[in-house]
């Protein structure tokens, strides 16, 4: 048979055979073995310290992450309800000195047509706020808002927008001086220890107080001031927040509305661009620190209240950018005390009886 000429000769390479010895095996011999042990634990442990550092970072995560998300929740429900704000004022007369004429005082002439509400709005520090701040920090705020909020389930039927007065404010203590405590404190080992807390204080239409005038002492104080004391229809909002600070704005650009931060719907002589008016912006901010770092609080002051803010803090419009820098500062640890994890929540509402 004849084959085509293009084919080429096939070439064969023999690779030599290594030789066993009689009794050997053909496994790998011991030093193969032990580098290729030595190999798989290098593996091995590189992959234990990832796998622990992802764990750790997924856990420190997510501990944040809950930690903050009450804090969150409820400044959502702060400035929601707080953008609900009203006082439904109307229109009366006033005499010469700008005081209301009143069936009592018939004998003084009107003079003025002017505003006038029952209802009140009152922000700022605690310490003009209240009249025996104790142990509240940094701003509170107080107002009427129609949430229908009743004790009555058939009251509450008649009408879903009945009014309520409702206040925010930050505190340094314990769960067991309010009865009202949140699901996600229920049930929370060593959940009567100190901290600080956003209080929320709403008060059912029946027991609507901003009408009585009758009490001793300030009425603009003792509608919510009495209240609060008593501990009755407060609760715990959010643990660990340490801060709530309220600046009422007449305008993006103008923080001349009140330089104390003080503000109070109520005043005592009528002001024309002012009395029985909501501020037309307010910029509102809260501060908190997740739950480890409120334990290493504890752990250096024990029970006792840490001065996170000084007193002067937020007493002054003109230095509110100084006070957060140095607020940021403390909270980092840059002043010397311990590092905290916080988180700042930034709002300005506008109010629609702002104007």
């Amino acid at each position: 048979m004849l084959f085509p000429s293009t084919l080429q000769p096939i070439s064969v390479v023999i690779l030599p055979h290594r030789r066993i010895k009689p009794g050997q095996s053909a496994g790998f011999t011991l030093v193969e073995l032990l580098v290729a042990t030595v190999i798989l634990a290098f593996i091995l442990m590189i992959t234990f310290n990832i796998v622990d550092q992802t764990s750790r970072l997924w856990k420190s995560t997510s501990m944040k992450v809950a930690s903050f998300q009450h804090a969150r929740a409820a400044f959502d429900a702060l400035t929601r309800n707080l953008s609900q704000a009203t006082l439904n004022h109307r229109y009366e007369y006033y005499d010469a000195n700008w005081k209301r004429t009143t069936p009592a005082s018939l004998a003084a002439p009107a003079v003025h047509y002017g505003r006038f509400s029952e209802l009140e709005y009152v922000s700022g520090p605690v310490a003009s706020v209240f009249a025996n701040p104790g142990s509240k920090v940094a701003h509170a705020i107080f107002f009427q808002a129609p949430l229908g909020k009743t004790e009555s389930a058939n009251l509450a039927m008649e009408s879903p927008n009945m009014l309520n007065a409702i206040g925010y404010f930050v505190e340094f203590g314990t769960n067991s001086q309010y009865d009202r405590i949140p699901k996600f404190l229920q049930g929370k080992p060593n959940n009567d220890r100190n901290g600080f807390r956003l209080i929320e204080w709403v008060q059912p239409t029946e027991k609507l107080a901003i009408y009585d005038k009758t009490p001793s002492g300030n009425p603009q104080q003792k509608w919510f001031e009495d209240a609060i004391q008593s501990g009755s229809d407060c609760r715990i909002m959010a643990e660990n927040v340490v801060a709530l600070i309220i600046l009422p704005k007449r305008d993006s650009n103008n923080l001349s509305l009140s330089a104390s931060y003080f503000y109070d719907s109520t005043t005592a002589t009528y002001i024309k661009d002012r009395s029985y008016l909501l501020p037309p912006l307010l910029q509102v901010t809260l501060v908190a620190i997740d739950d480890d770092s409120a334990q290493r609080l504890r752990g250096i002051h024990g029970q006792n209240q840490p001065t996170l803010i000084p007193d002067s803090a937020f007493q002054d419009i003109e230095n509110y950018d100084k006070d957060m820098e140095a607020l940021e500062a403390a909270l980092s640890g840059g002043t010397g005390g311990v590092r905290l994890n916080y988180r700042i929540f930034t709002a300005t509402i506008r109010m629609k009886e702002g104007e």
